[in-house]
């Protein structure tokens, strides 16, 4: 569903956008295309075929006047992950058996970890022209 859903939302934004000769299509993958994460080597994989087609696409179409990029977003705090860190924090170095979450509960015990409301990084900014605010 991850590659082939962009693959898929990607072609047919490019009908418009190549029709126009301008537009900027942003693609969602994850740190997990960058690193990899043991107990999900197919989410990991995935997410690295949309950074392939990401950057495949965009060498395409730039002539053309449309800009193709990617946001790998990394762990965010929700309900689903507060868990994982707290009990972390507490000292517990697996806080449940799902390796990803732990490490990254790990990994982010001692740093900021952005929740669902913030938005130091709008996925929309890398859209207008002249502008990429990352945060």
């Amino acid at each position: 569903m991850h590659l082939h859903g962009t693959f898929y939302c990607t072609r047919e934004a490019l009908k418009m956008m190549r029709r126009q000769s301008s537009g900027a299509i942003v693609n969602l993958s994850s740190v997990a295309a960058l690193m990899g994460l043991d107990t999900v080597p197919h989410y990991s994989a995935a997410k690295g075929g949309i950074l392939a087609l990401t950057r495949a696409v965009a060498r395409e179409v730039a002539s053309r006047g449309i800009r193709v990029n990617a946001i790998c977003p990394g762990y965010i705090d929700t309900p689903m992950t507060r868990a994982d860190l707290g009990a972390v924090a507490q000292g517990d170095p697996e806080p449940h058996a799902d390796g990803p979450r732990r490490r990254a509960a790990r990994d982010r015990a001692t740093r900021p970890v952005p929740g669902p409301d913030d938005r130091r990084s709008p996925p929309g900014s890398g859209c207008r022209d002249g502008g990429l605010f990352i945060g």
